[in-house]
């Protein structure tokens, strides 16, 4: 199967924001888990105080993310955080500045064009669907939830957006974070997914970060992973999906 994997080239602390919960955008009580219980105590410590690079420091790994055949793609600019509570009222320049340094990292380390970008904390726009399109960027990845179509159209860049519609809501929550945060067990998880399969229209999106699923809910993902194959279903990368639809 292929994977799509998006990756901060930067930092993920801005220690500014560290206590900061969220920007205020989402509504409703979010059922998700702390930094401690997705990835342990000692990990949490070693990132709030070393703030350590994130995917400039893989080149190894992405470079075998590659080599398996998974589609990576750019998530932000210099800082996970300083993008997820800030992007949306940065200036023209600004935004292009932290594109463009995280476009050329990834390129650098993979060797061909980066084309596909999701912004953390699904904190994008049209100023930054522009600028994406600007860099020749093929689609953005920073809508979620169940009220938009699989793939559309910015009205304003003309740049593909495809909707994650396999999330914890309200909030965009790790699908599999949100099942474990929501008290679900395997089976109720899989009846879950199936209630959901049957909502979807075109492609079923899903969405989590690697650190957890990979690792703390592997059992769980990979159960998820039957699943949907028994089901019928092609795991494949979000710009495959792009392709069958035509865009």
């Amino acid at each position: 199967m292929k994977f799509t994997f998006f990756v901060n080239m930067g930092r993920a602390v801005a220690y500014r924001n560290l206590l900061r919960k969220g920007r205020g955008r989402e509504a409703g009580v979010v059922s998700k888990l702390t930094s401690v219980e997705k990835l342990g105590l000692a990990e949490s410590l070693k990132i709030a105080l070393f703030n350590p690079l994130v995917g400039a420091a893989q080149r190894g790994l992405i470079n075998d993310a590659i080599n398996a055949g998974h589609e990576v793609g750019l998530h932000g600019g210099k800082n996970h955080a300083t993008w997820q509570y800030g992007a949306h009222s940065w200036s023209t320049a600004r935004i292009h500045e932290e594109i463009a340094w995280g476009k050329k990292a990834l390129e650098d380390i993979s060797g061909s064009p980066v084309r596909a970008f999701s912004s953390p904390g699904w904190n994008g726009g049209p100023a930054i669907n522009t600028m994406l399109s600007r860099l020749s960027f093929r689609y953005s990845a920073d809508l979620h939830g169940d009220d938009y179509d699989t793939i559309q159209t910015c009205a304003v860049s003309r740049l593909a957006q495809i909707s994650t519609n396999m999330s914890g809501e309200p909030g965009g929550v790790g699908f599999l974070e949100w099942l474990t945060a929501s008290g679900m067990d395997t089976k109720t998880s899989l009846d879950y997914l199936d209630a959901r399969l049957e909502r979807q229209r075109f492609a079923s999106i899903l969405y989590d970060h690697p650190c957890y699923a990979g690792i703390h809910k592997l059992e769980l993902l990979a159960a998820l992973i039957d699943r949907v194959r028994q089901r019928g279903y092609e795991i494949t990368t979000m710009s495959d999906v792009l392709e069958r639809h035509g865009e």
